[in-house]
């Protein structure tokens, strides 16, 4: 269960933080390189 809510956590952490990544961000196509670099870890 802690465990469990762990994953919660960073899960709700990380939405937050990629908020913030799409409100710096003005351009879109910077967003989405950083999706990719997040998903598969390098470029």
């Amino acid at each position: 269960q802690l465990a469990n809510r762990e994953i919660r956590m960073f899960t709700l952490m990380q939405g937050d933080f990629t908020l913030r990544i799409i409100d710096s961000f003005e351009e879109l196509d910077h967003f989405f390189i950083l999706m990719e670099y997040c998903l598969y870890g390098d470029l």
